[in-house]
Order: structure tokens, then sequence, then C-alpha cells
């Protein structure tokens, strides 16, 4: 098993939402992946302006689970 690193968002509301009820988490997500019936979530926009300027689209974390295990999955094969 591979744990995901949070890298320091561990106090956002979405992140806090899906740990709260982790295993119902990742049961749903497994369910709707191997149904057909996943669909991402709405990314978010903001824009940081260290080092430069620029825009910043992130993606809401139930579906960086999905990027991950996604990544995991690839890599095995």
């Amino acid at each position: 098993m591979r744990i995901i690193r949070l890298h320091g968002k561990r106090s956002t509301r979405s992140v806090a939402g899906f740990e709260y009820q982790v295993a119902d988490q990742l049961v749903t997500l497994q369910a709707e992946l191997l149904s057909g019936a996943y669909q991402p979530g709405p990314y978010t926009h903001f824009e940081i302006h260290e080092p430069k300027r620029r825009k910043i689209s992130a993606a809401p974390f139930r579906d960086r689970v999905v990027h991950h295990a996604l990544v995991i999955s690839l890599s095995r094969a």
C-alpha cells in the first residue's frame, strides 16, 4: 500500500472531508471507477506570484486520489 503525501494540504476542506470517511470514500471511488460512473469534479483556479505570476488549476482532492491510483497502476504495467 502506498501513502499519498499531502504536501501541506491537510487543512483544506476537501481533504478534511475526504479523510473524515476515508474508507467509505475509497470504496465509493472504486465502485465509480469500476462501473464507469466516475466523473471528475470542477477545478479550482487561482494565481500565485512566487517566483513569477502564473495561473494554477487544481483538481479536487478526490480526483487527485484517482490521479495517484492511475499513476501507480500504470507504473506496474
